[in-house]
Parts: structure tokens; C-alpha cells; sequence
């Protein structure tokens, strides 16, 4: 697989298979035992960050750094596409997203602060994009962490991005100073839904 592996998953399920994400916009299903790869998609405007599978293994989200879209892969028809899921996502940071009540919900943090929810298990890939059902104004900053309490309705949001600023400043306006302000904090959110 060509390219730097960026993220790596394994299916939750018995099938002995792994997918591989690369900065070179690729995912690779590979198979356990020899570590052989079934299939190379090349996919994403901007390099993979995060890949997940879904907990019968069928199928398989994939997320990119600069990439607005979330995929949705169906496992056993490899490189078919079963559905995009819109985000706000216009940095180089790895933004995460999670599933959770069986897929029920899938949720991706944004660089606008927020945490957007959208249905995990009907798909129509004829729609432009799948329809939001939520979105949580969670932080200040962009969330780049989101993950689900396993058994409890618990969300965990994290935010944070690294700022460049300009030392060099010929106002002493104190509006200026308040832009600077970064939020980088962890919250665990209760009935998130």
C-alpha cells in the first residue's frame, strides 16, 4: 500500500480482517492471518485519519484530514460506497468520529465547535448527502475527539487546535487579544441526545 499508514482498524467480528489508512488517500483491507490485502480503494480528498468498522464488520467508516465527507464502505462488496456524511472538517488535524446504540448514531466533531449526529444504519447513497438529525454546540474551539460510552449514554467531546499568531502587533486592541483565546478542554456530556 503506498504511502505513510495513518490509522489502522480491526473488524470487531470473527472475519480476521483489518483496514489500513494512508496520507496517500488509500485504504487497504487486509486479512489477519497473512496479512495480505484483499483490496486498495484509493478514496478522500485529503489523508485518511480515522477508520472504524461497524460491530457486525460489514462495514467500514473512513475519515480524512481537509475532507469534509465521512464514508460509509460496504465490506462485502469492496469499494462500494453506501453513504457520505457531511462535516465541517478544513484542517490538518484528525477529527474523530463514533458509533453508538448499535450503529443507531453516528457522531463526528467539526471545526465550528459543534459535534454533528446523523442516522448509522439506513443509508441511501441517491441523496446528496445523508440528512443531520443533531448537532451539539459543544465547544469553542474545533472538537477533535468524540467517543461513546460503551453502556451508559455518556458522550466524551474534546477540543483544541494549535494557533499561529503573529507576535508583531501595532494595536492595542483588546478585541484582538479576545480572537486569541483558544478552548482546549475535555467535556463528558449526560443525555447527549
Amino acid at each position: 500500500m503506498p504511502g505513510i499508514i495513518s490509522c489502522i482498524a480491526f473488524s470487531k467480528t470473527p472475519n480476521g480482517i483489518y483496514a489500513a489508512g494512508s496520507y496517500t488517500k488509500f485504504i487497504g483491507i487486509f486479512v489477519e492471518s497473512t496479512n495480505e490485502p484483499v483490496c486498495l480503494i484509493q478514496t478522500h480528498k485529503g489523508g485518511l485519519t480515522h477508520l472504524m468498522f461497524s460491530s457486525d464488520g460489514n462495514r467500514l467508516y473512513s475519515g480524512a484530514r481537509k475532507d469534509p465527507e465521512l464514508y460509509c464502505w460496504d465490506i462485502r462488496n469492496p469499494g462500494k460506497l453506501l453513504q457520505i456524511f457531511k462535516r465541517n472538517v478544513t484542517n490538518n488535524q484528525r477529527i474523530y468520529f463514533d458509533l453508538y446504540d448499535n450503529e443507531k448514531y453516528l457522531a463526528s466533531g467539526n471545526n465550528d465547535g459543534t459535534v454533528s449526529f446523523w442516522n448509522g444504519t439506513e443509508f441511501d447513497i441517491t441523496k446528496e448527502d445523508e440528512p443531520l438529525l443533531y448537532s451539539l454546540k459543544s465547544h469553542d474551539d474545533c472538537v477533535n475527539g468524540v467517543s461513546f460510552h460503551p453502556t451508559l449514554s455518556l458522550l466524551a467531546t474534546s477540543s483544541g487546535e494549535r494557533k499561529i499568531y503573529s507576535t508583531y502587533s501595532d494595536s492595542s486592541d483588546e478585541s484582538e487579544n479576545e480572537t486569541r483565546k483558544s478552548d482546549i478542554s475535555l467535556k463528558i456530556w449526560k443525555h447527549f441526545l
